[in-house]
Parts: structure tokens; sequence; C-alpha cells
């Protein structure tokens, strides 16, 4: 690079981050630590009717859950701010005033529906006050009439030619244009003026973003040059899609940041899951943590196809990062799921639990659902009376209960398969055999493989189950 790296993220307050966010922030953040360069956080907070504070902080605590900490930009500072656009509107006013004064900007005062008139005759219609001079304008501001600033465009069409990160070369040209709104009544800058203004104000030296933005560039093009500023380089990310190759929406369900850590997603999956919607690892890697993307991202494998969003491959994905944690790790970040068991309290317990069932976790939040036959005040029969009158049966359970009785805290495995040869020898096999030991520790026909159920399971507890359904028998 022959300049310093400086890329930015500039979310809008307006809830929890999209997976496409999510995915433009990552890509920022790879290529500024890659390239040796610095990561800037901006909030674009000019929409003030969607922008709320409430967002801004969940945001922001999003992006330091996921790991992708700012070098510059709210709660941390900086040399270029404030980072929110909301504090930074003298600024802007100061910009437009240097385009009203090169004759690039103008006041027009055309209502909405003197708009839609003048677009019916014409799609590239001409304001009528496009020529009015300072002096008359600023007495109609001064009468009160409403207006908006606009960007006044070249007389003869022009074409500028992006060098895209992604799309390489794009042309694109000001032909069928309108003269664009700067200032909104008020003087609230709308999107292109102030993130032109911004991002050379903070030195930026590339702009990864969504391909929606692409149409924007022009404009962006426009005052750049009007402005005689240096642009930014350019990388248009492609759409992401559904299963229907639709773009992907907060309509399609969960794909928020929120969503995904309440559903118990890891950090550094979601951002292994996202890395990969639109980039390739160059060695067909499809699980690695974020100091490897950093390593290897490098901002030239990025494709402009649309990238499908399968919800079974992140499942899998984290799956595969829930394995490669410790026990100790894994458990802290569970617990939530779970505290509400009574689980053991045994101090080993946790570790042997995992031992068995760390492979089945897909998100954390399954680790309830898997946990939850070894709470200690989990045991309630359902629909199981008929098995109990089969031929056998209480013999069944009253061998496992003297089981129970013998030494140990556990059931060993060895234990546990005696147990079962001496059922077999007794005339009891299959669902015969099973089924009502099952129903003795779970209360239920279904659910995970016994021998791992009762090596986790204290005899104490198991006691007291059988003790329990047998006075309902009783």
């Amino acid at each position: 690079m022959n300049q310093k790296v400086r890329v930015r993220f500039a979310p809008s307050p307006t809830g929890s981050l999209h997976l496409g966010g999510v995915r433009t922030a990552l890509y920022n953040y790879l290529f500024a630590k890659h390239h040796g360069g610095e990561f800037i956080l901006r909030v674009e907070d000019t929409d003030q009717e969607r922008s709320t504070d409430a967002s801004r902080h969940q945001q922001l605590e999003e992006l330091k859950w996921l790991g992708l900490n700012w070098d510059e930009g709210p709660e941390v500072g900086g040399a270029y701010g404030p980072y929110m656009q909301s504090l930074r509107l003298d600024y802007y006013q100061e910009i437009a005033q240097k385009l009203i004064d090169i004759g690039l900007a103008y006041y027009c005062f055309l209502t909405d529906e003197q708009i839609e008139s003048l677009r019916e005759n014409d799609r590239r219609w001409v304001s009528p006050y496009r020529d009015l001079s300072i002096d008359e304008a600023r007495k109609r501001i001064l009468a009160g009439d409403a207006y908006v600033l606009r960007f006044r465009l070249p007389d003869v069409p022009k074409t500028y030619v992006l060098n895209d990160w992604v799309r390489g070369e794009v042309a694109l040209s000001t032909e069928g244009l309108t003269d664009f709104v700067l200032l909104r009544f008020g003087g609230m800058p709308v999107y292109n003026f102030c993130c032109v203004c911004d991002d050379h104000a903070m030195l930026i030296s590339h702009v990864f973003r969504g391909e929606e933005h692409l149409p924007n560039s022009l404009k962006q093009m426009l005052l750049y040059d009007a402005l005689g500023w240096k642009a930014p380089e350019f990388g248009h990310l492609s759409v992401i899609v559904n299963e229907e190759r639709r773009k992907l929406s907060k309509r399609d369900g969960a794909v928020s940041v929120g969503s995904f850590r309440d559903e118990g997603y890891l950090p550094a999956a979601i951002l292994n899951a996202v890395a990969l919607l639109g980039w390739s690892h160059p060695d067909a890697q499809d699980i690695f943590s974020l100091k490897e993307m950093i390593r290897v991202f490098d901002g030239k494998r990025l494709g402009a196809s649309s990238a499908y969003f399968d919800r079974e491959k992140m499942r899998w994905t984290n799956a595969m990062h829930i394995r490669q944690l410790t026990a100790d790790d894994l458990w802290s970040m569970l617990w939530p799921y779970v505290a509400d068991l009574n689980l053991p309290s045994d101090a080993h317990w946790p570790k042997m639990a995992l031992a068995v069932y760390q492979t089945e976790i897909q998100t954390l939040s399954d680790a309830k659902l898997l946990l939850a036959p070894f709470s200690l005040d989990a045991f309630r029969i359902e629909g199981v009376d008929e098995i109990f009158t089969w031929e056998k049966t209480l013999i069944l359970l009253k061998s496992w209960r003297e089981l129970l009785l013998t030494k140990g805290d556990y059931v060993s495995s060895q234990e546990f398969s005696a147990f079962i040869e001496a059922m077999k020898e007794q005339g009891l096999q299959g669902k015969k055999l099973f089924m009502p030991l099952r129903a003795a520790i779970i209360g239920k026909l279904q659910g995970a493989e016994m021998q791992m159920l009762v090596q986790l399971m204290p005899k104490k507890e198991l006691l007291r189950r059988i003790n329990q359904l047998t006075e309902v028998l009783m």
C-alpha cells in the first residue's frame, strides 16, 4: 500500500446489527489489520426519526462482543472526531457554503408536488431555481420559505470509472441524473454529502460496503471532483441472499447479532461464517479464527456473485468452534442457558457431562435440552403407565434399585453393562428391558443413550427416582 490504510464502518443506529452490517464491519476490520492500518467507527445518525441512543449503545456493545474493536470512534476518541455525524453539523455547513461560493450548490424552493409535476414531463428535470441569485434566495429564506440545498451537476454529461476492488472497472455516467440534495430543510445533511465530507476529513483510504451503495458512488465522485478532494478506493460487496435467492433482510427471521447471541452462537463462529459470505480462504478452509482471517485477508479474494446465507452451515460452523473450546470455557459460556436447572453439584460433573455432550452441542442453547434430564428436580412420569404392567417389569425395577444401593457415587460403565447382561439372563431384552428402565431413569420413553445417562446421574438421585416411581406404582 502506498498510503496508510484507514477504513471505516459507519452504521446507522436503528436496531441490532444485521448480518450484512457485520460482514461490512468484518471485512473493513480485517483489511485494516492485515495491512497494518486503522479501523474507524463512525455513527451515521443524521436520520433523526429512526436513530436512537439505545440502538447506538446496542451496536457498539455487539461490535465489542464480536471482537471487532475500533481504533478510533465513539468511546475511544481520536484525532478526527467527533465520530457521530449529528455532532458534525457545523462542518457540513462549512463545506456546503464552499460549494455555494464556487457556484456548485444552490437553494431550491420546489415543493414535493412541483417536483413530481416536473418529473412527469422530463425524467431529467431542471430546477427553475438553479440560477437564482444568492441574495434572492436569502430573502426567501428570511421570509420563511422551505428550501433544500442542491448540487449543480455538470451541464455536459460526465462519466467516472471506478477501479472497484470487487467488480473491476465500473463506469458511472451522469446521464439521466438530476441535481441532487445536499442539505434538507433545516440544515440536516443527506447521506452522500456527509459521507464524502467525513471520509475526506478522516483520511479514509478504502471503503468496503454493500453493492446497494454502488449507485451512490456517482454522486460521491461528483462531490470529490467538485471539492478537489481525492476519493478513497472502493469495494462494493456482493448481496447476501436467502434460500429463495432474495436479498436477506430482517424479515427472514433471526439474522441479527442479538438474535444469534441469544440462541447461543459464539462470536468466533459468527465471524467465521460471515467471512465466507463473499470471500474464500486461500487454503479453502471452512473453520478459522479471527487471527487467522487477519493473516490471510488482503481484500483480493472478494466475489461479486450473490452470497447465499445457509443457516444450517452456520450451525455447523458454530458446532465446530464449540468443539475447540476447553470444558471450562464452554461451561462458563453455556451456564446462563442451564443456570435454572438443578444440576448435580459435584465439582467434576460439568467436565463429565461435556465429555459426553460437547460434540452434540451446536448452539449454547442446545445444552438446556441435553442436560435437562440430569436436573435433580426434573423427574416427571409422563404417559408410561402401560409398560409397568408388562411381565417381569417389577423384577427389572427391583434389581435396578438393588444396584443403586451399592457403594459408589455413580453407576460405572462396567456396572451398567453387567446389569444389562443379568437382566437378559432373566429373559428381559429389547423394548421390555430398555423402555421400563429408561422410564425409571428419566420418566420418558425416549432420550439420550442410557449408558450416558446413568454415568452422569448420581446413584442417590437415581435411587430417589426409582423410589418415586415405586410410590406411584403402589
